[in-house]
């Protein structure tokens, strides 16, 4: 998948965002060690101080393809999957954020969800009137 490619799935599904006092930063490649090369979509408040932003790592060597979702407010940022976790949504729409994501039309329905959640359960948290802390889960790790 190319920037530009990622760039319009992100900015079609999540278009609403503008709306609500956001700009479409774009997309830009970026890598981690933990991670490898990935997409990063980025759309800013600069009035609430808050990012959504939407991570796409390509299958890898030994990785599938996958799409992370994130909110940031300063320092705190939480991942959609872990906040639906948090507030013990139905598994069912967990796992709609969740999918394997290599073809643009799985990236484009996790999307669609994402624009979901962010539109019901977050959006309070999005338009800029609350935070939400969502605490890390380490699994056992920590």
């Amino acid at each position: 998948m190319t920037e530009d490619e990622f760039s319009r799935l992100v900015s079609s599904q999540l278009a609403f965002l503008t709306n609500l006092g956001y700009s479409f930063i774009g997309v830009l490649k970026a890598e981690t060690l933990a991670l490898g090369g990935y997409l990063e979509a980025e759309y800013r408040n600069s009035a609430t101080s808050r990012r959504v932003l939407v991570w796409y790592t390509p299958v890898g060597k030994a990785s599938k393809a996958t799409m992370c979702v994130f909110l940031e407010y300063g320092q705190d940022t939480f991942e959609l999957g872990a906040y639906l976790q948090h507030i013990a949504a139905p598994q069912s729409r967990i796992e709609k954020l969740n999918i394997e994501v290599a073809e643009p039309l799985q990236i484009n329905q996790v999307l669609a969800q994402a624009a979901s959640v962010l539109q019901s359960e977050l959006a309070e948290v999005v338009q800029g009137r609350k935070w939400q802390h969502v605490p890390i889960d380490w699994q056992g790790y920590k």
